[in-house]
């Protein structure tokens, strides 16, 4: 059956029996004239009018449901005032040398070289390396921005694989562009 897209269906709310209208593409979901009478229907007491809510009749003697337990504010002073004690417990993650997973030998490569990349010390050379360079490619000279998006990378001049002791020095990165360090053995430096 077509229905008019203005024409609106009655239907019965479960909780006052009152009758109210809605759109056709709401009968199935819609069950109740408004909220209230949604929130009262499922807390299980059919209320029909206006109502006062219980909140000042709160009789002596009674024990309060929150007394004894922690406030949110309180949990969270709580943890702030531990991390303020032991800082390095909690603010340097995978940085705690008890966190940080040990090199493996250099006899995987590929995983070695991932080990290393993952670290901290090697992100923050990579970072310096593009701060120097001002993130320019030092082969083609190509550069972010103007509607251009150029996908960079920290090289190491002296191989890695030969000269560990090279891994973090500045001297030893150069800025490459994505197609420069596929090209690597035409490029002088």
């Amino acid at each position: 059956m077509l229905y008019n897209r203005k024409e609106k269906i009655e239907k019965i709310c479960l909780n006052c029996k009152k009758k109210f209208k809605l759109l056709p593409s709401r009968v199935k979901r819609r069950k109740f004239c408004s909220m209230e009478c949604s929130n009262n229907y499922q807390l299980g007491k059919k209320r029909i009018g206006n109502y006062k809510s219980n909140s000042g009749s709160f009789k002596k003697g009674n024990k309060s449901w929150i007394k004894g337990k922690k406030t949110p504010f309180q949990a969270r002073e709580k943890q702030r005032q531990a991390k303020l004690k032991n800082p390095v417990k909690y603010w340097l993650g995978k940085e705690r040398p008890e966190m940080r997973k040990p090199l493996k030998d250099k006899s995987n490569w590929n995983e070695f070289r991932m080990q290393i990349m993952e670290r901290t010390e090697y992100k923050s050379w990579r970072r310096k390396v593009f701060e120097r360079d001002n993130y320019t490619c030092q082969n083609c000279g190509i550069k972010n921005g103007l509607g251009k998006s150029v996908r960079l990378n920290a090289h190491h001049i002296k191989r890695v694989k030969d000269n560990l002791d090279l891994i973090y020095d500045l001297d030893n990165g150069v800025t490459l562009c994505f197609d420069c360090h596929l090209w690597l053995d035409t490029i002088k430096f």
